[in-house]
């Protein structure tokens, strides 16, 4: 299929396709090399290899074969025991992450030189609550729906309801806060929908009227049809693979079991979006149970893993967990995920930011994430990478096809430099052992840590 057909039966609004014919065709010029990281600071000088310290005594508690927790060794390091065959677990193997290069933070407050403290087992009794839970999970794919029209497309997207608005697809039925586009139905969280939707039936049915924000897949598949290397979903799955771009959640304050019946009023998610493997094999990424070290750039005050940046108030109902987001009038961006395309980082800042999920005792299932980027933002983001930048003048107007959250006070607008682009996301994830002890800066030998900081994502000036 040539770029025209495409283009055409993409589901773009003809506005859009008028531009994006009139673009030439994107050049192979490289992406061009990222810099080396620079010294975050001066830290305490560790061993450069993992060694293997004093044993604690083993654990006689019988235990998942396979399964991995964190151990304290004997001199007050961080350790890590592996359960058996036998169903009891190791010797604690003593190890110590090095501190190597990062990306210097400016607004991030200085990791002291001093040595960490030891870790501490991580165990329900760290919730605020002595009877409530933690449960921490690592992000460890990223689901990027494939673009289509709505009101057409029998698939559910992911995203939210960002606007308020239930728009119908039809555009003689629009008002002008809709901008000129339909809605998605979501069947991962139906309160996003008005009405009840169906799967397999287009626009979810005729009962079905979607109110799901999310016009990002639509502008991935369109510069896609450039160049075929500038692919979202490709380039996400290669990251977290190889240990870029992890994410991990704790979310704490549960009162009750996981499970359908369970409610509960008020719960705590913090996301730590720099965050390292403490191994060195990636493929270990998917499995549970595996052990993380959080950068202190996640963080408000180093060593702290309550001071996370990223922090939500929440609740579950029906066992769902729902988080309350900050208002459509934000000021500031209060999460930015960066892609990376060709090398390079594309960074999207998120407003309202969102995530639902259902947690349970292994995984974390059925996740939401979501939030809008103001369109004068992501147009500087957009051409800041190496093989966009030459479309700097055509960006505007390619971008504006593709807003469909009105923004801005005291009235609302879609035009420039007004108005978002929603994004969705889905996600899921696996139950995670965090370290108490946390790393000033990237750790030497681990998993993730061979290639540039572009993948992880993080706060904006974070």
């Amino acid at each position: 299929m040539d770029t025209l057909e495409a283009l055409r039966r993409s589901g773009l609004p003809g506005c859009v396709l008028a531009v994006c014919l009139a673009l030439p065709a994107c050049s192979n010029t490289p992406a061009g090399n990222i810099p080396a990281p620079v010294d975050a600071g001066a830290t305490t000088d560790v061993p450069s290899t993992t060694d293997v310290g004093p044993a604690v005594d083993r654990q006689s508690a019988t235990c998942v074969a396979g399964r991995t927790k964190a151990c304290p060794c004997a001199d007050g390091r961080t350790g890590a025991q592996t359960c058996g065959p036998d169903g009891t677990f190791g010797a604690c193997a003593c190890f110590a992450l090095d501190a190597g290069n990062a990306p210097d933070v400016s607004t991030a407050v200085d990791a002291p030189a001093a040595d960490l403290p030891p870790m501490e087992d991580l165990s329900p009794a760290s919730a605020p609550d002595a009877a409530a839970q933690t449960y921490d999970y690592v992000v460890n794919r990223l689901i990027l729906d494939e673009g289509a029209e709505p009101g057409v497309t029998t698939r559910a997207f992911y995203g939210f309801n960002l606007d308020g608005r239930f728009s119908p697809s039809r555009t003689s039925s629009q008002e002008p806060a809709d901008c000129s586009h339909g809605d998605y139905f979501s069947a991962v969280d139906p309160d996003q929908n008005m009405g009840t939707c169906t799967v397999g039936m287009a626009g979810g049915g005729v009962g079905c009227q979607g109110g799901v924000d999310n016009q990002f897949p639509n502008f991935a598949q369109t510069i896609m049809q450039f160049q075929a290397s500038l692919n979202v979903q490709a380039s996400l799955n290669a990251d977290l693979s190889a240990g870029r771009g992890l994410m991990l959640i704790r979310l704490s304050g549960v009162n009750g079991a996981l499970g359908p019946t369970l409610n509960d009023p008020a719960v705590t998610v913090q996301v730590y979006p720099y965050v390292w493997p403490a191994f060195t094999d990636c493929a270990r990424v998917a499995r549970r149970d595996q052990i993380y070290a959080v950068d202190d750039r996640s963080l408000a005050v180093p060593n702290d893993l309550d001071s996370a940046r990223v922090r939500f108030a929440g609740r579950i109902v029906n066992g769902r967990l729902r988080v309350l987001s900050a208002p459509i009038a934000a000021t500031a961006p209060d999460f930015v995920l960066p892609l990376s395309l060709q090398g390079a980082a594309l960074n999207l800042s998120l407003y309202q930011s969102r995530f639902h999920f259902t947690p349970g005792e292994t995984d974390a299932t059925a996740g939401n994430l979501g939030g809008y980027m103001r369109q004068t933002e992501f147009i500087d983001a957009l051409t800041a990478h190496p093989a966009l930048s030459q479309f700097r003048d055509a960006a505007g107007p390619l971008i504006q096809g593709f807003v469909d959250v009105a923004t801005g006070t005291p009235t609302a607008s879609c035009v420039a430099p007004q108005g978002g682009i929603g994004v969705g996301l889905g996600f899921s994830a696996t139950r995670a052992v965090i370290l108490s002890t946390t790393v000033p800066s990237v750790p030497v030998g681990v998993c993730g840590a061979t290639a540039p900081d572009a993948g992880a994502a993080r706060l904006d000036g974070a």
